[in-house]
This record gives C-alpha cells, structure tokens and sequence, in this order.
C-alpha cells in the first residue's frame, strides 16, 4: 500500500505479507519512477510462526506525479517472490505528490 497522509512530500509504504511460509525473512525494494528509492534496499522483514509479517516505512518524496513499485525477495538471493506488475518496463502505482 502507497500512501502520503502524513502530509506533503511524504511517501508511506506498507506491505503486509500473509500465509506466506514462517520464520522467514525477506528484503523490501521499493522503485520510484523506474529506480530504486535510497539505494534500493528499504527493510527486511520476518514472517512469525503464522507465516505473517509487516512492513512500514516513511521516506521523502520530490512533488509530482511518481510511479512506484515494490519488490519482495528471499534476503541475500535476489530471488523474488512477489514483484509489483509490470515493474521492470516501468510498471506500477502512479500517485501524485503536493
């Protein structure tokens, strides 16, 4: 979830992951406008026993209109497990920021 409630500039992501296999942890990739945010790497994140986890962040974010994706990957294997459609030609959820 992208979101910017907490005024101008201000980007949130929040992914929650759900039955997903437990007491694993998984990098979170967040791209803005086609490019990784911050180096790429935004956090980490590990399932309980219920395979479920939480992630939230705050950054800063230029005013306009922005694309953003997120990737989800085993930590240290770049290897996905859930990517935001069409990520890699652009794709994502384009928002405004004021």
């Amino acid at each position: 979830m992208f979101n910017n409630s907490a005024g101008p500039n201000n980007l949130e992501v929040t992914v929650s992951m759900q039955s997903v296999e437990p007491g694993v942890t998984y990098d979170i990739y967040l791209f803005v406008d086609g490019v990784w945010y911050d180096g790429a790497l935004v956090g980490t994140i590990t399932t309980n026993m219920k395979g479920n986890a939480n992630f939230h962040m705050n950054g800063l974010i230029d005013q306009g209109e922005h694309t953003l994706a997120i990737d989800i990957a085993y930590t240290g294997s770049l290897s996905d497990i859930y990517e935001t459609p069409d990520i890699h030609s652009g794709g994502g959820v384009v928002m405004t920021f004021k």
